[in-house]
């Protein structure tokens, strides 16, 4: 439950920065987080058991269809279970996703399959900020 919670505050972190870089420029920060087949299909069935509010349907929707087209696209190119897909996630659908799957009850078999994708969503946010501050870094200075 301490690794949940400080999963958590660690992607508030990253998020409350890119956020505000994103105000700066006025566009939706995109995490490009790389999972596998495998995982892209296991994150579909875990938001499957998540029960919802009427007023997150709409939000659990995007998500859903996030992975989905993902998914259909790694089928497509007849990728394998262990092959990488390369996921657009608008800041948004990420936080969305990562907090329906914090609802979902797993098993302690799928403990390590959460934790990978969650650590590569963490980590795809940690180098987007990164990346961010780079950027901004010299613009800031003249604001």
């Amino acid at each position: 439950m301490k690794k949940l919670f400080a999963l958590s505050i660690a992607l508030l972190m990253a998020t409350v920065s890119v956020a505000m870089y994103a105000q700066q420029n006025a566009q939706t920060p995109v995490l490009e987080p790389k999972l596998t087949v495998a995982e892209v299909q296991f994150a579909l069935q875990l938001l499957n058991r998540v029960t919802l509010q009427g007023n997150e349907v709409e939000a659990f929707l995007e998500v859903q269809r996030t992975l989905q087209n993902a998914l259909q696209q790694a089928t497509d190119a007849k990728k394998g279970p262990q092959d990488e897909v390369g996921l657009k996630l608008p800041l948004p659908v990420a936080q969305n996703l990562l907090a329906f799957m914090q609802r979902a009850q797993l098993t302690g078999a799928e403990a390590p399959v959460y934790k990978q994708i969650t650590d590569k969503i963490i980590a795809s946010a940690r180098v987007l900020n990164q990346q961010n501050q780079q950027q901004g870094g010299g613009q800031q200075g003249g604001k």
